[in-house]
């Protein structure tokens, strides 16, 4: 298996409502210690102009983070990050194969991380170098397919991401 393909941090800033601010653009919504979802459930007026809704699947919000407390970012005044992190959980790209001497793999037979949010991911998986201590802000957009028949047998579009030695 080739080695993992190391990210590049992006650096953040704090705005006047203690927001997360990716660079200037990278095209990415300022990250915040509550759920967006909050923001769509509390839009008032036409609900297809609400702008916190899912622009995937155009409904629900656009964040996969449940809306209270319980899931804020804790101690966010405390640990704010000072860099981020954005990728995709996505199709591979053409080519993708796990060993130079296999076959290339189906864009629906396997799925992979790409960098950013994109339509097409990569073999090897993401490494994020950090520090304990240091806080890392992630963004992984899941771009699997919405409709489960068109992802070729390939098993479920809805996934639990985790990391390992993430406190």
């Amino acid at each position: 298996m080739p080695r993992l393909r190391l990210q590049t941090p992006m650096k953040l800033t704090r705005n006047a409502a203690s927001e997360a601010v990716f660079p200037a653009g990278s095209g990415y919504d300022n990250a915040k210690r509550l759920s967006y979802h909050e923001d769509f459930s509390n839009y008032v007026g036409d609900p297809a102009l609400n702008p916190y809704r899912n622009p995937t699947t155009n409904r629900g919000p656009k964040e996969g983070r449940p809306p209270g407390e319980f899931f804020a970012h804790q101690r966010w005044e405390e640990f704010f990050p000072k860099v981020g992190y954005a990728m995709s959980w996505t199709q591979c790209a053409p080519g993708t194969r796990f060993h130079r001497n296999w076959p290339d793999q189906g864009p629906n037979a396997v799925w992979c991380y790409g960098p950013g949010n994109t339509t097409q991911g990569f073999m090897p998986p993401f490494l994020i170098k950090g520090r304990y201590g240091e806080p890392i802000l992630t963004r992984i957009h899941n771009n699997t397919p919405v409709d489960r028949a068109q992802n070729g047998g390939f098993g479920r579009n809805e996934t639990q991401l985790h990391f390992h030695n993430a406190p």
